[in-house]
């Protein structure tokens, strides 16, 4: 064989031996990759997932306290009536919430838990964020309108009318609540001749409703009496309902 034969022998045996080498690089090359896989691309979403998780997790808990419960005293003369009109609620609520059955099995001093008159809550809406996608930017959901409970914090007392004005035993001054709860004490319902009465402690809620009559006799949480020598009121006397602070909140001027 002459020399240059030798040569191109000698350099196509390279060549091939450099391709049989590529081929089995690139063969053990995808052999590994199909082995182990390939880490997963976060994404957008997956992404934006993660931060949201980590975020709520680190959020404080308040926690939400629990409500006193209301407790009233039957006084005599009371009926499960008279004590679940005064607080706004059904009887049945009242019997429900004392583990009651019979409505007519009441004690003078015996202890009934007062549950809250349903009310209707203010609906919120926490905005929400959600990813634009293929682009991985936020976008704030709108929030749903919000709707305002029916009860103000504030009173709302009115003197809705004077009953049998001139007849002692049975003219009485009724006022009612629209508002929110107040305490009565430190008030006042004032009338002709500097005559003023004071009223107890006696919480008036939403829609409560309490009437005080001129004669004597012994007091509910709807029935108030002055316990007056005669008759208070006549036509065109000027009834008056002032506050702890002196505050006129009302007034009624009896037909």
């Amino acid at each position: 064989m002459s020399r240059r034969r030798m040569g191109e022998f000698l350099i196509l045996n390279a060549i091939v031996s450099c391709a049989v080498s590529l081929a089995v690089l690139l063969t053990w090359s995808y052999c590994c990759q199909t082995e182990m896989g390939r880490a997963p691309i976060p994404t957008p979403d997956a992404t934006l997932a993660a931060i949201q998780m980590a975020t709520n997790a680190a959020l404080p808990q308040t926690p939400v306290p629990s409500p006193t419960p209301l407790i009233h005293v039957v006084r005599r003369n009371e009926t499960m009536g008279i004590i679940s009109n005064s607080y706004g609620i059904t009887v049945q609520e009242l019997l429900t919430a004392n583990g009651l059955t019979d409505p007519n099995s009441l004690d003078v001093g015996q202890m009934l838990v007062i549950p809250a008159p349903p009310t209707a809550l203010p609906a919120t809406s926490l905005p929400q964020e959600t990813a634009a996608a293929g682009a991985g930017s936020t976008q704030a959901a709108p929030l749903a309108p919000a709707t305002t409970s029916p009860l103000t914090d504030r009173p709302q007392l009115t003197i809705v009318g004077v009953n049998n004005a001139g007849a002692y035993e049975q003219e009485q001054v009724v006022l009612v609540n629209s508002g929110g709860s107040v305490s009565l004490a430190g008030w006042q319902l004032a009338g002709p001749d500097d005559a003023a009465y004071k009223f107890p402690a006696l919480r008036l809620n939403n829609k409560g409703r309490v009437a005080l009559h001129s004669a004597a006799g012994q007091d509910t949480v709807i029935d108030l009496y002055w316990a007056r020598a005669g008759a208070v009121w006549k036509s065109g006397a000027q009834v008056r309902l002032i506050d702890a602070q002196g505050t006129v909140h009302a007034t009624f001027a009896v037909p």
